[in-house]
């Protein structure tokens, strides 16, 4: 993974077209132009913010997809909790420990038909 420093990050573009408004949040890096479509002015500022904050406190940037390193750490983190959460179905399934929700259903209508008499 090649990194680099320099980094120029413009301000938001907003497009209204005839249904909707976007915002394109663009950035420089390294020469390479990136650029990220939001439905929301919040968001596209959100990410424009997290850009600015990692250019200011000096974390290097990855030439390939354009992301500060800290935003790929976090991605890479994010995805390995996703990974996480199938092996803990898997897991539960092969115990037998996890309810499915067919097997819950039958008691909860003759609860709910306990409330209606």
């Amino acid at each position: 993974m090649e990194t680099t420093f320099d980094v120029r990050i413009y301000a938001i573009d907003v497009y209204q077209g005839k249904t909707k408004t976007t915002y394109w949040v663009q950035w420089k890096v390294a020469s390479i132009r990136f650029k990220k479509k939001f439905a929301t002015s919040g968001l596209a500022k959100g990410f424009r913010d997290k850009l600015l904050t990692a250019a200011r406190e000096g974390v290097a940037f990855d030439v390939e997809s354009g992301l500060p390193v800290t935003m790929l750490q976090s991605q890479a983190d994010k995805t390995t909790g996703h990974d996480q959460g199938k092996f803990q179905d898997r897991k539960a399934a092969q115990d037998g420990s996890r309810l499915d929700a067919q097997e819950l259903q039958p008691e909860h209508t003759a609860l709910s038909r306990q409330g209606q008499q």
